[in-house]
């Protein structure tokens, strides 16, 4: 596939401003607060922040990632999310091209992204979020129910497989531990998530998903003091999961598959 640089170029300016809008969401969902108004401000002075001081990534580099107004230092994770999700704009359509494909797994991501930091910081999956995201989903769908007339089923069958996997995870936990084994909100991403990857890349997720947590995990129980407890809520591993999936899960696949044929 032959790369518009115009176009790449675009797209990476174009994430790097959703990046700056999901930051909003990460902040103010979770504390139930309007993601329109009121304008963006510090969180520190409550001074109303210019359209100068959110230039994406820039205003953060030439401010020292302080606040112009009280010099209160801000979270470099804004920066972060900004460059992750200008980043995977850009790779998904150097992936996918200018193709239904890119824009249908970009709008998932661009979901996934607040999700799996809000669920790292508050261990809760908004149902704003899942919501947004079935919107999504069966907008496109419809659109490619129009165009082909077909191709439905595959997506049907991805969201029952990763619904139903953690969904029985969920009652089994419940029945052995009595507690959750994880949250309802995490059945709840990974159905819809599933839509949109299919069943293939939905089982793909899951096996990043588990292997992502696992190390993640080991690394906790290493790092953690003797008899201090610890909770790792499991939304960050099935995000990250679903993104290999629809980047690398093919490759994957067909390098496991290749073992049995």
């Amino acid at each position: 596939m032959i790369i518009d640089p115009v176009a790449a170029a675009f797209l990476f300016i174009f994430g790097l401003l959703i990046g700056s809008f999901l930051n909003v969401v990460i902040y103010r969902v979770p504390n139930e607060m309007s993601i329109i108004r009121p304008g963006s401000r510090c969180s520190s002075c409550g001074h109303d922040l210019k359209w100068f001081d959110l230039i994406p990534v820039l205003s953060y580099v030439m401010q020292k990632g302080r606040c112009r107004y009280c010099g209160e230092r801000f979270s470099p994770r804004y920066a972060y999310v900004e460059l992750l999700t200008g980043m995977l704009t850009l790779l998904l359509y150097l992936k996918y091209g200018a193709s239904f494909d890119f824009v249908f797994y970009i709008s998932l991501v661009y979901i996934l992204i607040p999700c799996f930091f809000i669920d790292l910081d508050h261990m809760i999956i908004p149902n704003g979020l899942v919501i947004t995201a079935a919107v999504f989903f069966v907008l496109g769908v419809s659109y490619k129910l129009i165009i082909s007339g077909g191709g439905i089923a595959d997506h049907l069958y991805g969201g029952l497989a990763g619904g139903g996997i953690l969904l029985l995870i969920y009652i089994i936990g419940y029945l052995v531990y009595r507690r959750e084994a994880l949250g309802f909100g995490d059945v709840k991403l990974f159905f819809v998530t599933g839509l949109f990857l299919g069943l293939k890349h939905t089982g793909m997720a899951f096996l990043f998903s588990v292997f992502t947590g696992a190390i993640a995990g080991i690394i906790i129980l290493a790092t953690t003091k003797k008899g201090g407890k610890s909770e790792m809520p499991f939304g960050p591993f099935i995000v990250s999961g679903s993104i290999l999936s629809i980047f690398i899960g093919d490759i994957v696949y067909d390098w496991y598959m290749g073992f049995f044929i």
